[in-house]
């Protein structure tokens, strides 16, 4: 069983370290991340799309924040 974590910056002016070390924190193992507004569908996400096809039944997926997975799954 593989932990993944998630992160996500609304645009380049923004820096993902304090989600990636949150993620580390909490026992993430793999971590994938994408620099875009969360108003766009999942196809503009490649590296959350590459997570969620990798991971497997038993796999864990942790995020920092409910809107960093993206607002179009809210």
């Amino acid at each position: 069983m593989t932990i993944y974590g998630v992160w996500r910056c609304s645009s380049d002016m923004q820096d993902q370290a304090r989600q990636v070390l949150a993620l580390e924190k909490a026992g993430a193992e793999k971590i994938y991340g994408d620099k875009i507004t969360g108003t766009f569908d999942f196809n503009s996400r490649p590296e959350l799309k590459k997570c969620l096809e990798e991971m497997q039944s038993g796999d864990t997926l942790l995020i920092s924040k409910l809107s960093r997975l993206s607002t179009f799954l809210l």
